[in-house]
């Protein structure tokens, strides 16, 4: 993963062995494939993927602030929403888990849906869309 300078332009890449360049304001190179979306929310990336890797990183130096692993976990292809202070995301095992945002990981709950979910949240207004491999759900207040 990359933070690329607001105004970069042309051959930004860094120098062979270099972290940083001309373009480049800081490089985390374990960020993994195949994850879902990175999301970013005050001030941290969250990045949720494999088989339960959980990975937060401060966006503005990218130090690595946290990882851990969810034991048991499916794959996870959906990108992970915030809502409240507390991201949630979804595994293929049909299990949604929430943590807490901020600098130290605490997994605030989960519970297991009748269905599994490879697609991303869509938010309407107040209302969550949730596309399953079967049905199409809508959860709102």
């Amino acid at each position: 993963m990359f933070a690329i300078r607001a105004g970069a332009e042309g051959d930004i890449t860094p120098k062979d062995g270099e972290m940083t360049g001309s373009g480049v304001e800081w490089i985390f190179p374990d960020a993994g494939l195949g994850n879902a979306s990175p999301l970013l929310y005050d001030g941290l990336i969250y990045i949720i993927g494999g088989r339960g890797d959980i990975i937060c990183v401060n966006a503005v130096g990218g130090a690595l602030v946290y990882k851990t692993r969810l034991r048991g976990a499916g794959a996870i292809w959906a990108s992970p929403w915030v809502f409240n202070d507390k991201i949630c995301f979804f595994d293929e095992k049909r299990v949604t888990r929430i943590i807490k945002a901020g600098e130290k990981y605490e997994l605030l709950s989960q519970n297991t849906l009748d269905d599994k979910f490879w697609s991303s949240v869509a938010i309407a207004g107040d209302a969550y869309i949730f596309k399953g491999a079967e049905k199409l759900y809508c959860v709102k207040e």
